[in-house]
């Protein structure tokens, strides 16, 4: 065998360098065995797959099976792909720039947004600001789309009452139910102001319901003065007996007062108040024109010596020790103008241990298995255990089926004033929402619960 070692072969002319003749075999070490023709029209040689030596392989021209990861540099021309893209999932476009988005995008459908959670505490502030705005308009009960507010301004929307009443001055259930009044005995009496003089049996002439004796009486033919009275400790007053005589001067004006500690006084807010002749002597004239500053108007008597009582109940009740009667203005043929009775009344209460009652129902947009709600309440008296001495149920099926509806502390609704929450409560569905407050362990003078307001949320 012949041996060429040479450093370069080169073509003796042109650029084709020819090896051997046609059909002849060549080998080259590390190509192996080359056939006639180096390759074809659409063949490239390649190193091979182990890098160990060449290969002919596919043209460029046909990338099907070239692998994306030898794709380390250059640009794609844009002609390169497709006018319209496949259909690929957008899970992976995290870092997407809203400045590469050109067009209208495409309309979309919140129809198959499912397991979105609730928000709970939104929910409960749209509640209680619904409790708010009733509570300040003194509104009767009232619904939104997916809410019913009640704040018990009258008893249209409550049924089904169990040893429960609606107190109507204070507008809240209980179980402390009114049963008539009791009579507040006045401890001892005082005049201040100038230019009035106290009767000596004032205590007694005070609560005699005899309207022709005197408390005390004016002087000098001046409505400075004034006179008070003391219970020896405070009251609730709901009902005030008012007298006044005709000693040749006649009260035509007067201011009716409240104070706790005889220092600081506060009007009456008398708008509202109804009367009823309790005595009289000669004529029986009557109060009117009732102001929430505490002010009313007496018609004159018509007589010297003619004196006379009114009892004055549904104005707005008050806590007070002291109560103020002032004549303001006086009609004058003598220098005296007479007060006469001043007797007030508080209600009694009977508190039962237990008791319930349920609202009305209210009919949803749309059938529902989801009810919250917020409730206001006082603790009158004691602390009131909540889900023990206060329980809420809900129920969409018209009470045929009422789910506990746990409640949880939620801090002041206003002065004096509790709120409590509960979260969704799942419920047989239905479109009849109604709720249920059941009060226990109740007694006059270790726990008396009130409650205000409900609202619900379904």
């Amino acid at each position: 065998m012949s041996k060429l070692e040479v450093d370069k072969v080169v073509p003796q002319s042109g650029t084709t360098l020819t090896v051997g003749e046609a059909g002849d075999t060549t080998v080259i070490n590390g190509l192996g065995t080359l056939p006639a023709t180096i390759g074809t029209a659409t063949q490239v040689l390649a190193v091979n797959a182990g890098a160990t030596g060449l290969e002919y392989g596919t043209a460029a021209t046909d990338l099907s099976n070239l692998n994306a990861t030898n794709l380390t540099s250059g640009t794609v021309p844009d002609l390169r792909f497709p006018s319209v893209l496949p259909a690929a999932g957008a899970q992976n476009l995290t870092s997407l720039q809203s400045a590469a988005l050109t067009g209208a995008l495409p309309a979309i459908s919140g129809a198959s947004l499912i397991n979105i959670p609730a928000n709970q505490g939104l929910q409960n502030d749209v509640a209680t600001l619904a409790l708010h705005q009733a509570t300040f308009s003194n509104a009767t009960r009232y619904n939104l789309t997916n809410t019913n507010v009640d704040v018990y301004q009258d008893s249209t929307a409550i049924a089904n009452l169990v040893t429960v009443a609606r107190d109507s001055a204070g507008e809240f259930m209980s179980t402390a139910i009114e049963s008539g009044v009791i009579t507040n005995t006045n401890t001892a009496t005082a005049i201040g102001g100038g230019n009035i003089v106290q009767d000596s049996s004032a205590v007694t002439n005070s609560q005699d319901a005899d309207s022709s004796t005197q408390t005390a009486y004016t002087t000098a033919s001046s409505t400075s003065g004034f006179q008070t009275f003391d219970w020896g400790s405070s009251k609730v007053i709901s009902v005030i007996d008012l007298g006044k005589k005709r000693a040749n001067g006649d009260a035509t004006s007067i201011t009716i007062s409240y104070s706790t500690d005889d220092l600081t006084y506060t009007p009456v807010n008398l708008v509202g108040t109804t009367q009823t002749m309790v005595d009289y002597v000669g004529s029986q004239p009557t109060l009117s024109n009732f102001t929430s500053s505490g002010t009313a108007d007496w018609a004159v008597l018509s007589s010297n010596q003619d004196s006379v009582i009114q009892k004055l109940e549904n104005f707005t009740q008050f806590t007070a020790r002291y109560l103020k009667y002032t004549f303001n203005s006086a009609v004058w043929g003598d220098a005296n103008a007479g007060y006469t009775q001043t007797k007030t009344y508080s209600a009694n209460y009977v508190t039962g241990a237990s008791g319930s009652y349920e609202s009305t129902a209210q009919t949803a947009n749309a059938s529902t298995s989801i009810v919250s709600a917020v409730l206001t309440y006082t603790d009158n008296v004691g602390t009131t255990a909540l889900n023990t001495d206060l329980v809420l149920e809900v129920s969409a099926d018209n009470g045929v089926t009422f789910t506990s509806a746990p409640l949880t502390a939620a801090g002041s609704f206003s002065s004096g004033i509790l709120q409590a929450t509960t979260s969704d409560i799942t419920v047989t569905a239905g479109s009849q929402i109604k709720y249920k407050v059941t009060f226990a362990n109740q007694a006059a003078l270790t726990k008396v619960t009130q409650v205000n307001g409900v609202s619900l949320i379904y």
